[in-house]
């Protein structure tokens, strides 16, 4: 039986392939509407974060967030370093990080809310 670490861990497998696929892929995907990469790229990246910091829950949350925030970037620039037809875009990575920044303060305002309710009880 899969144990829910195991599922984390296959769902931030599968997270990393997609981002990889999406950024490295020689054209980009058509765009749904206007700036509808930058949509994609916050989605990916939180769905990133999320599953990996649930797959790496015994990761220092320091270590974990500073890795995160560096892909964000890093990945877009390799994207443009990498791939001749595609470039880098300072946009498409502050939505990248934007991604992680939105899922870093959820994982923070539950568990300041979990301390605070222990605290209580």
């Amino acid at each position: 039986m899969l144990t829910s670490q195991k599922i984390f861990v296959f769902l931030f497998m599968a997270s990393t392939l997609l981002i990889g696929w999406g950024l490295f892929r020689a054209t980009p995907p058509q765009q749904l509407f206007q700036e509808s990469d930058k949509v994609a790229h916050l989605i990916a990246f939180a769905a990133l974060s999320f599953t990996g910091r649930l797959a790496f829950k015994h990761a220092s949350s320091y270590l974990y967030w500073s890795v995160m925030i560096g892909l964000a970037f890093s990945m877009e620039y390799l994207q443009g370093l990498l791939q001749a037809s595609r470039y880098s875009s300072i946009e498409d990575a502050i939505a990248n990080a934007l991604g992680v920044c939105i899922v870093l303060f959820v994982f923070v305002f539950f568990h300041s809310y979990k301390n605070r309710k222990h605290r209580v009880n």
